[in-house]
This record gives structure tokens, sequence and C-alpha cells, in this order.
């Protein structure tokens, strides 16, 4: 390519106005501003650059799929999470309920609890026909409980507040809403310390996981043990479909009948469908009390190190899901127990489950080998061993001093008289000093003939009568004292 020079022209308005040298100026200013421009973009372009840079280098972060434990470390720390979901039912009718501290939700309602933390609820209301039943159940429960709680001090109390909050749970619900058709199914867990009260309504289940090895405990209601209730209470047990067996009213067939005719006349209808459950056990249901029953069957359960979870699920879960396979999924989700509740709610649908989805987990982590429930208080430390007294510092010797040797001098009389005078003195004193003598002292035990050592040597005395002696003893009111006496060898 051929170089081209390219010469500036002033415009036609610049060349036309202005004076002398005007044309030249705003060029310059054109190019300052063009240079400038040049320079934002340089700096804008180096700034999106690193920009880019910094975000390529920063790993996205991955949310922690641990579960929050919670409770007392000292007894039991739990993790619990839950999960729902619609599924291909056209209405949501379960509803579930989870209190990770119920002593402070009695304090809330003033009612102070004295059971042993942890105390935790965990509920899953499975409804049916429709939703009102399980709703009233969710928010009305706990207010039932807690009042009886405040009053209980024994594991046979707990199970009997669990029976009677359900029992005024379901009167209260079937006397104010009389036209409601509903019911619910309860699976429900109670978590004091570490004991465990499952209480069970109708279909669902509740597995507890122990070991690492994938046993389970697997607590689900079984319609054919309660056959016998139920004749008794004036139903039936009637099969609708090959092996569907569901509980109805004596006179089922002949209610059934009448309700035909009248809509086959075709004059309207004044009788409603008689109905029927698939449950044995639950809340609500009106038109079949009381031949399904409200009273639960409650499970109280001692808690292991070897425990590691329990789980809560409706029957959406238990009918495209066993036990084996819940468990498993438990087992291979420890570490990631967010993650649990959605993992089995998300496996029954796509098992195919035709039903409404929930699930609770409760991952269980016990305190350290070592570790008491109960702490006793420590022991206060033994008092430090008074100190040994120090022996005594040897006397300080004076600092030998070299004396001069002193001249000699002349031994005189003087001094030999006073030399022996020194000695005379010297030997009256020795002849003075008494003598350590051994002398031992006995005392003579008239009744049993025996002689008892008191003392064994010492000074010598000497009493009025010039008798030497240890030690003079008299008897006196108190015993034996010392007599009177002066010290041998000192004047009389």
């Amino acid at each position: 390519m051929a170089e081209t020079s390219y010469l500036w022209e002033e415009p036609e308005k610049l060349r036309s106005s202005g004076g002398k040298g005007a044309g030249k100026h705003a060029a310059s200013l054109l190019a300052q501003e063009v240079q400038l421009a040049g320079e934002a973009a340089e700096e804008a372009r180096k700034n999106r650059e690193s920009r880019a840079a910094k975000q390529s280098a920063v790993k996205p972060a991955v949310a922690s799929q641990a579960g929050d434990f919670v409770g007392e470390k000292q007894v039991l720390e739990f993790a619990c999470d839950a999960s729902f979901m619609q599924g291909r039912e056209e209405v949501h009718l379960n509803r579930h309920v989870v209190v990770k501290d119920l002593v402070a939700a009695a304090k809330a309602f003033k009612m102070p609890l004295s059971l042993e933390k942890p105390v935790a609820l965990f509920a899953v209301y499975d409804g049916h026909v429709g939703p009102k039943c399980s709703e009233f159940s969710a928010q009305n429960f706990h207010k039932k409980l807690l009042p009886r709680l405040c009053k209980t001090t024994t594991e046979e109390q707990i199970k009997d507040s669990l029976v009677q909050a359900l029992a005024d749970l379901d009167q209260e619900f079937v006397s104010k809403f009389r036209t409601d058709r509903s019911g619910c199914c309860v699976q429900l867990a109670l978590l004091v310390g570490r004991k465990l009260w499952l209480a069970q309504l109708g279909s669902g289940g509740a597995l507890l996981c122990e070991g690492d090895q994938g046993g389970f405990s697997a607590f689900e209601a079984d319609m054919e043990m309660e056959e016998e209730r139920i004749q008794k209470a004036g139903g039936q047990l009637l099969e609708v479909a090959p092996g569907v067996r569901h509980v109805a009213s004596a006179e089922f067939e002949q209610r059934l009948k009448e309700y035909r005719i009248q809509m086959a006349q075709g004059l309207g209808c004044t009788l409603a469908p008689p109905s029927t459950s698939p449950f044995s056990r639950a809340l609500g249901n009106r038109e079949l009390k009381p031949m399904v029953s409200a009273k639960p069957e409650v499970h109280v359960l001692s808690l292991e190190p070897s425990h590691t979870a329990l789980a809560l699920y409706c029957d959406g879960i238990s009918e495209v899901m066993s036990s084996e396979e819940i468990a498993k999924a438990l087992n291979q989700l420890r570490g990631q127990e967010k993650r649990a509740p959605g993992r089995l709610a998300q496996d029954a649908y796509n098992r195919g489950s035709e039903q409404n989805l929930t699930a609770i987990t409760v991952f269980f982590r016990f305190p350290k080998r070592g570790a008491r429930a109960f702490p006793e208080p420590r022991p206060a430390p033994p008092a430090p061993p008074a100190p040994r007294p120090a022996p005594p510092e040897p006397p300080l010797k004076a600092p030998k001093v070299e004396q001069r040797p002193k001249m000699a001098r002349a031994v005189t009389q003087d001094d030999l008289r006073e030399i022996k005078a020194a000695r005379r003195e010297q030997r009256e004193q020795q002849n003075e000093a008494p003598q350590n003598e051994h002398l031992f002292i006995y005392v003579q035990n008239e009744e049993k003939g025996e002689r008892h050592l008191l003392e064994a040597a010492g000074q010598l005395f000497e009493d009025e009568d010039g008798h030497v002696a240890h030690e003079f003893l008299e008897e006196c009111a108190q015993g034996l004292r010392l007599k009177a006496c002066r010290r041998h060898g000192s004047a009389k």
C-alpha cells in the first residue's frame, strides 16, 4: 500500500470566521480531545481485561451441604431438615412441623419446661380428602402438648401427654368443623435428652438407622392388626379392590344402595355417599368415628451412640421405596445432611409416586467417648502441701584473719599463778555439773501386774527427803503429776 500523507484543512466556518490563526488553534484543541478519548478507551479496555481475569481466577463457591447441628454437646446434638413436594397431586395436602428447641417455644407461651435438654418436636401430617385437618393439626398440636409436658417428670407421663394431646386435637377439630370430611395421618417424634418417643397414626412411617452396616428399625402401621378393634367399634374392613381393604361402617352396603336408588330417580339426592378410609388410625374423618381411632401407637426408644439418623415420611414415599432403600440413602448422605430429605422426596417422585411427598430427617451426633452425659462437679483440688521448713542455714563462719605471730616474752610468776587458778576453777565446775546418768521410770499396774515405761534417760532430781530419782510423781485428781523437787547436786 502506498503511503499517503493527510493534511488537515480548516473547515469553511473556521476559515470564514475568526481572525488570523483561529483555524490552527481549533485544530490543536481537536487533536487534544482525540488523544484524550483514545487514552480513555485504552484504560477502559485494560479495566475490562483485569476484571475478566479476576472473575476467571475466582472459583465459584460451593454451598456446604453439611447439616447445622444443634442441641447439647455433652448429651446429644442433632441436625434436622425437611422437604416437601406437591408431586403429581392436584392439591398439596401435607403439612410438617419442625421445632428444634421446644424449651424456647414453651418460654414464648410462658410454659417453662423442666425436661432434660435437648427437647425437639418433629411431625409429618399427611392429609387426605382435604387440607383442613392437616393444616389445623400443624397449627395447634403443640398448644395441646406443651401444657401437659410442663407437668411431666417420667417417661410414662410423657407418653400419656402425647396420647391425650392428639385425642384433644381430634375432638376439637371434629366439633369445630362439622361439615369437613378431611383427615390426616401423623408421624411424630419427640426428642427429650437421649430418649425418643414415636407416635404414629395411619400411613407413612418412621425409620431409625443404626450402625455403619446399614442396620435400621422401621415402624409402620399394619391395618390387619386393627380388624378386631374395628369390628368392636361397629365397623368392618371392606375389600374395595383386589388386595386393598378400607375401613367402612357396618351399614355401608345398605347406605350405598339407598344412595344409588335416590340418584337413579332423578329427583334430586338428599343423601351423602357413604365414605371409606384406607387408614384405621387418623385425625379427623368425622363420618367414620370411632372406627377410625385417634389413639396413636407410641414407641419409646433409648438412643445409643450407634444410632445415626431418623427419618419421618408420608405414604407417598413408603409406597414406592422400601425401608432398606431409605436406610441406604440416609447412610450415604452422612456429612451431607441438608440433602437427605430432598433426596428421599426426589427419589420417590422419580419412581412414579402419585401423591404428595414430605420427609423429615434427623442426624444424631453423640459426645466423644469419655465425655459424660451429665458431668459431675469436679472435686475441689487438694490443698497444696505445706511447704517444708527450709533447713537452717549453717552459721556464717568468721573469716580467718591471719594474725601476725606475737613476739615471745618471758613467763613471770604472776602468769603462773593465774594459770593455776583458772585450772582449779575449771575442775570445780566439772565436779558441780550433774551427771547425765541413765535412769528408767516404770509405773506398776496392780490389776494386770504390768509395768509401763514412762520415760528414759534424763536429768536426776532430788526431793525434800534426799532421795535421788529421774522424776518424782505423785497421785492427784487428774492422775500423776511431777512432785516438787530440786536438781540433784544443788544446795538444799
